[in-house]
């Protein structure tokens, strides 16, 4: 890659990066907001409201960046890099082959970690735990209508703000697309599994961690 290819493509990952940050940054006051919800006045639910609107709104965008591979087809299809490596033994086209999959494996990683701590400080609030599955799972859900609309249909975060009622009428279109639905239940299962199986991860960090600190005391 050339210099200037080079820095499209860190300003391209750094601000789909940032925008998947954004509702991780959020996720905190609004967790805060919804554990002081009990007794609030009327006026003040417009705050909390505007919160979950602007995390409801970016979440999208982590998950979105396990969509990327996409990326990582084409240019292993324009550059032919698996033939010229696996058939013509080029040993230049294996090492462009291997850093293109670390990098996309780097960026979706981003995406399952920022995802996971978008939700978790939002799910810790909610009482019970089957209470906490179904709201993940119609989170999920949603998020997998977002990262429909994002790429199929090309929306952003920012047409909620431009052209919020097309963004409703493309969704409600996309209800009665052959596929659709199936699309929807697999990224929802799959958003649910990777949430489910980064919480177990760093549940057992956490155990291990208190372990030792418990045994370094003793």
């Amino acid at each position: 890659m050339t210099s200037l290819s080079t820095a499209k493509l860190l300003g391209w990952v750094a601000w789909n990066v940032f925008l998947a940050v954004i509702p991780v940054v959020v996720a905190w006051p609004l967790a805060r907001q919804l554990r002081q919800a009990g007794g609030r006045r009327p006026g003040a639910w417009l705050g909390l409201l505007l919160l979950a609107a602007l995390w409801l709104g970016f979440l999208p965008n982590a998950p979105y960046l396990l969509t990327e591979w996409r990326h990582w087809f084409n240019v292993l299809e324009r550059k032919q890099l698996w033939v010229r490596w696996h058939d013509e033994g080029e040993l230049a086209a294996f090492w462009e082959l291997a850093q293109l999959t670390l990098f996309f494996a780097a960026f979706s990683l981003a995406g399952v970690i920022t995802y996971w701590a978008a939700l978790r400080p939002v799910l810790a609030t909610i009482a019970g735990k089957h209470w906490r599955w179904l709201l993940l799972l119609v989170l999920s859900w949603l998020n997998g209508l977002g990262v429909y609309l994002g790429l199929e249909l090309r929306f952003n975060t920012w047409d909620l703000l431009h052209t919020p009622g097309s963004i409703v009428d493309e969704a409600l279109r996309a209800l009665r697309v052959p596929g659709f639905h199936g699309f929807i239940l697999g990224f929802t299962l799959l958003l649910w599994l990777l949430y489910e199986s980064t919480e177990t991860f760093c549940h057992g960090l956490r155990a291990r961690w208190a372990g030792r600190s418990t045994a370094a005391r003793r």
